[in-house]
């Protein structure tokens, strides 16, 4: 039998998209877009974005609380530092620039 295998997803650096956020932690947040996994550091946001709450209520919220990130919201971010393997895709993600943030 005849095999083979297909990339039909594949990330570069620089790129931008959307990805929904999955997972908010003190330093940052994980999301998804696709098969692929997305981490976004709290220095890899603009400086007015402040950590409020714990747990399933945690949220990056601006100074003045017009724009927000939570779990399940929208956020366009650009790529910085794609890592893709066979099975499974990490990659490094910023919100830092004009465009990027909650949709």
């Amino acid at each position: 039998p005849l095999t083979y295998m297909g990339l039909v997803y594949k990330l570069f650096d620089g790129e931008v998209l959307d990805v929904k956020v999955t997972e908010i932690l003190r330093d940052g947040f994980h999301a998804t877009s696709g098969p692929a996994r997305f981490y976004v550091s709290r220095k890899s946001m603009p400086l007015d974005y402040i950590f409020e709450g714990d747990g399933a209520l945690a949220k990056f919220v601006t100074r003045d609380g017009m724009r927000m990130v939570c779990q399940d919201a929208t956020v366009r971010i650009r790529v910085t530092k794609a890592s893709q393997g066979v099975r499974e895709s990490f990659i490094v993600g910023t919100m830092n620039g004009e465009y990027l943030g909650p949709r």
